[in-house]
């Protein structure tokens, strides 16, 4: 029978609190129950997963077997969340492996929940013995939990667990992620005396007060166990009372119990008779006689035992050989139906590792599953030791090297892929996996920097026979070695030209890019961006983008991650040669690729350079909403430190929009990131307080500049160098150190000797004209005036803006007043225009010193064309707020949080001239953007 719910009332009551917490602030919330075997978490459990506290419930339980399995425990969480429309069908396909794409592992899949999530509306997530929950599992539990946090979503983890390692880390992993109102952690002990006694006379009717306490006081108050005992009959010992109910089964029923026990996991009926020797239609009678004797539990078709404690009773009277022959029994049956499925797979190499069976069959199996990236490093090391208990030289042996050398470059244990690629470099008498493996162990090795083994393992591939695809490939590693560890541009330049001479050939004997093989375009595109990577270096701008636009080419009949990853290139090229409107159409693309591909990865890639490049065009709520929603991503996936942050482009924009403590915050974000990336941030803070402050502050734009140098010099990057002496030019001049300034100036143009491009002409007109401005040189307007027409032409809004100022203030100090206030004029509405007010505030501040008086104009324009202004998000956030959906609804649709939306919301409605939704709804609906009164032009004494 079930035994009733009795007491618990404190224990309910605090669940109750952060559940109701959690749905009033729109926010996640978790408790952790912690209690030894038998104080009755499951119970407790059900019951709340009953309540559910308005919130539908999902149950998940964490089984022993399956503890190393990866996602093992949240099958039924992933199934629920599949069935949501839009981002369902892409978590369902990276979990279960409906599709090959190379993903991006388990981020893939916790970010494409997380949107799942988002649509699926509040939940209460209830989890039984968290202590067997497998470490991917958990992670996703609190990527989840990070994720409803970020976007503002009601989503209630409640777990139940013995001490352990596991519970342990849940609760610090809470305890940093939610605040104290929306948490709890509760120790569960024994009943007391009133709940034990009323427990005990439920379960036996025959009990008085004076007996039931005394099955209380044996029981210690353990739920299990006065059940046990009140169900015992006149039994006085507990630990008896399971054994007691074992002895006496019948032959089925004991070889039903066996099964159950080893499994340690509910077995549909229908199985139980493959595993057992129990025939089919004596199969219910064993099943009846566990049930009744309190042993088993049978719900929704399948059969559990009741309780752990019943299992570890029943487990030490299983001979070895019967456990041996029904984990061989179990591993059989799971192998015969799992397919490609990898959590099937790990949990028949379990068993087969119980069993005493050979292992490297299923091994390679696993190793070649379409959802082998969300194999976690601990099952990673388990498959490398099924490796290493074989034969040396054993064909087995050597291909699970392969596999295992394969997995762990993607998984980013290179030193594991070095390992087993040298292993079976070594042991193999396949001349063409022998080139492989020096291949990929060159691969990982320039991934970990190790430039003598990259040089090693390259050269012992090539003293074999090496056919043109491997040709290609080594060079290219070589190039990359050569470019970014070595630091020897001309050398590297020279290896990714014979890549790419190797590439074009073989386009070219087979009619073009198109017909070559999928692995040999994979190869071309390689050398192609190696190539561009070189040309960049170089500063060979026109190289650059043809480099470019023919690795998108190749790229694009690959398929979109393919072109995903040519895009990014092509953006962060066009954007570092100054072209930045066509950087920023590359980086979109990139930005909704990565977004519908759910590739959180590349999703972080594409949000920094977009919201860099719209912050260089101006265009700055956008690019504040772009690097918002990037730094929630990264928030998530914890810890973030590859190349640069969004956090820091955030801080950057913040600057701009003249936020109070921006540049502070900015100044802090260098000393995080890649020293590579660290540079524009020095650089940027120096530029932006030596042209607001010149003089005044000169020892702060040394400091910043020093930082910037010392960054060139860890990064080894010969193209950032240069950027580097250019830049303090600028710099420096607006200081007063005018010879320095030239000094750097004649060096940055003596160390480049190709071809002009763009943002090399920028710089060059911008430091002539800080040094002929400093100097009082006649040609300081020339060169300005030529300054502004080249980032008006470029599409740079802020940056022609403080060119204006600059020949305001030129102007100013030639005596031509009524220009300088013109100009000026101009660069103020353009500040505002782009929502730069720090610049805005530098700019009243020279008119003001001529004495006139300004004052933003507050309201944004108007006119025919200003819906033709809003962005791509603007524009779905527009349409659903015509149609009535709230700011909530909003954000369910597009996965965005609802602060996001409200800003979205202010922008349209500003670009649209709009006083509210209503009006912006007529609009819309309309077709059209009405003319609306113009606002009065900024008025000026």
């Amino acid at each position: 029978m079930t035994s009733p719910f009795v007491g618990r009332v404190a224990e309910l009551a605090e669940v109750d609190r952060v559940v109701r917490r959690a749905a009033r602030d729109h926010s996640p919330g978790a408790v952790l129950i912690v209690g030894e075997p038998g104080t009755g978490k499951s119970r407790l459990l059900r019951e709340i997963a009953g309540e559910g506290g308005g919130m539908p419930p999902i149950s998940l339980v964490g089984f022993e077997p399956t503890e190393t399995i990866p996602l093992a425990a949240v099958g039924e969480l992933v199934r629920r969340l599949a069935a949501v429309p839009v981002h369902g069908p892409r978590l369902e396909a990276l979990v279960f492996g409906a599709t090959r794409s190379r993903g991006q592992g388990a981020l893939a899949v916790f970010e494409a929940a997380s949107r799942a999530l988002a649509a699926f509306g509040p939940l209460v997530l209830v989890i039984d013995d968290l202590q067997w929950i497998d470490p991917q599992s958990l992670a996703l539990i609190h990527y989840l939990l990070d994720a409803s946090e970020s976007r503002t979503r009601p989503f209630v983890v409640i777990a139940g667990s013995r001490p352990s390692s596991a519970a342990t880390t849940f609760r610090s992993g809470i305890a940093g992620r939610l605040p104290d109102a929306r948490r709890a952690w509760i120790e569960l002990r024994g009943l007391s005396i009133d709940e034990g006694v009323t427990l005990a006379r439920a379960l036996d009717r025959s009990l008085d007060d004076r007996a039931a306490s005394v099955v209380w006081q044996r029981a210690k108050g353990s739920p299990f166990w006065v059940e046990a005992l009140a169900l015992g009959r006149g039994s006085t010992d507990a630990v008896d009372l399971v054994t007691d109910r074992l002895r006496g089964l019948s032959v089925d029923g004991a070889e039903t119990l066996n099964a159950l026990t080893v499994a340690a996991r509910p077995i549909p009926r229908r199985d139980l008779a493959a595993l057992g020797d129990v025939p089919i239609e004596r199969l219910g009678h064993a099943i009846g006689e566990l049930v009744g004797r309190g042993l088993a539990i049978e719900s929704g078709g399948s059969v559990r035992l009741a309780h752990d404690l019943i299992r570890e009773a029943a487990a030490t009277g299983i001979p070895i050989e019967t456990r041996r022959r029904l984990h061989a029994r179990l591993a059989e049956h799971i192998e015969s139906g799992a397919g490609d499925d990898l959590q099937r797979l790990a949990e028949a190499i379990d068993h087969r590792a119980a069993a005493g069976l050979p292992k490297s069959a299923l091994a390679v199996r696993i190793l070649g599953s379409p959802t082998r990236r969300l194999i976690d490093g601990e099952t990673l090391r388990g498959l490398a030791s099924i490796a290493d208990s074989l034969e040396p030289g054993a064909p087995d042996r050597i291909e699970l090297d392969v596999g295992l050398g394969t997995l762990a470059a993607e998984l980013g244990d290179q030193h594991l892929a070095i390992r087993h690629w040298r292993r079976a470099g070594g042991a193999t008498t396949d001349a063409a996996v022998r080139l492989r493996a020096e291949l990929e162990a060159a691969r990982a090795a320039y991934v970990l920097g190790l430039a003598p083994d990259v040089r090693a393992h390259l050269a012992r591939a090539r003293q074999g026979v090496v056919d043109p695809v491997s040709a290609i490939e080594l060079d290219t590693v070589e190039a990359e070695l050569e470019l970014w560890i070595e630091h020897d541009t001309a050398s590297g330049a020279a290896s990714a030209a014979r890549a790419v001479a190797g590439g074009r050939a073989l386009a070219d004997g087979v009619g073009g890019p198109d017909r070559l093989s999928v692995e040999t375009r994979q190869a071309f595109v390689a050398a192609l961006e190696a190539a561009t990577d070189a040309a960049l270096q170089q500063e060979r701008a026109d190289d650059v983008l043809r480099l470019g636009e023919e690795a998108l080419a190749v790229a694009g009949s690959l398929g979109d991650e393919a072109r995903l990853g040519a895009l990014l290139r092509s953006a962060f090229a066009y954007r570092t040669l100054g072209l930045w409107r066509e950087s920023a159409a590359w980086y979109r693309e990139a930005w909704e690729i990565s977004q519908r591909l759910i590739l959180p990865i590349s999703m972080i890639e594409a949000g920094l350079g977009y919201a860099r490049v719209l912050h260089g065009l101006g265009r700055l709520d956008e690019a504040r909403a772009v690097a918002e929603d990037t730094n929630a991503l990264e928030s998530r996936i914890r810890p973030w430190r590859r190349w640069d942050t969004s956090k820091a482009v955030l801080h950057e924009i913040e600057v701009s929009r003249g936020d109070p403590g921006a540049l502070a915050k900015l100044q802090a974000d260098a000393t995080e990131v890649d020293p590579h990336f660290a540079i524009t941030l020095h650089l940027f803070a120096a530029t932006w307080i030596a042209r607001q402050d010149g003089g005044r502050r000169a020892e702060a734009v040394e400091r910043e500049l020093a930082a910037a140098r010392e960054s060139s010099t860890l990064a080894g990057c010969p193209r950032c160098a240069r950027e580097v002496r250019v830049v303090a030019a600028e710099a420096l001049a607006r200081i007063g150190r005018v010879d320095e300034a030239e000094a750097e100036l004649a060096t940055w143009e003596r160390a480049y000797e190709g071809p002009e491009y763009v943002a090399r002409s920028l710089w060059r007109t911008r430091a002539q004209a800080a040094i002929a401005m400093e100097l009082g040189d006649a040609g300081a307007l020339t060169a300005l005036t030529a300054l502004i027409d080249a980032f008006d032409a470029a599409g740079k809004l802020e940056e022609a803006t403080w060119a204006r100022l600059d020949a305001g203030r030129v102007l100013r100090e030639s005596g031509d007043r009524a220009a300088a206030i013109t100009i000026l004029s101009r660069a103020a509405d353009d500040a505002e225009r782009a929502g730069a007010e720090g610049l805005g505030r530098v700019v009243r501040r020279a008119l003001r010193e001529l004495g006139v008086r300004a004052w933003r104009r507050g309201a944004t324009r108007r006119g025919r064309d200003a819906f033709a202004e809003l962005t791509g998000r603007e524009r779905e956030v527009a349409e659903l707020a015509a149609g009535g959906a709230s700011n909530r609804e909003i954000a369910d649709a597009l996965v965005l949080s609802p602060k996001t939306v409200e800003r979205h919301l202010t922008n349209i409605l500003a670009k649209a001239g709009a006083r509210n939704r209503t009006e912006l709804s007529s609009r819309i609906l309309a077709g059209r953007v009405r003319e609306s009164p113009d606002d009065e032009d900024v008025a000026r004494a």
